[in-house]
């Protein structure tokens, strides 16, 4: 997983790494709490969610991710159609 784009370190559009090609993640359903497990991940304590292409669209592979946390916060990355178009997810952690 990475962050792309964003004004400062810690802020960006999500992509992941598939098949050797990076990715969107879509945000779709992407709010306050996967903010914050993504941000975790890089090491921050708190994050807020932008959607709507915050930071670019990005390149999608075929369908967007989107990102699934069961309660342990561990990220599961799933193949899904996104709603709508020009949604890639950003975060800006803190």
């Amino acid at each position: 997983m990475r962050l792309v784009n964003g004004p400062q370190e810690g802020s960006g559009r999500v992509e992941i790494l598939h098949d050797g090609q990076w990715g969107t993640v879509c945000d779709d359903y992407f709010g306050t709490e996967e903010a914050l497990v993504v941000c975790r991940a890089f090491g921050y304590n708190d994050g807020v969610a932008r959607g709507y292409a915050t930071y670019g669209s990005g390149m999608f592979l075929g369908m967007k991710w989107n990102l699934f946390l069961i309660l342990t916060y561990t990220v599961i990355i799933k193949p899904r159609p996104c709603l709508k178009n020009n949604s890639s997810q950003s975060v800006i952690c803190m």
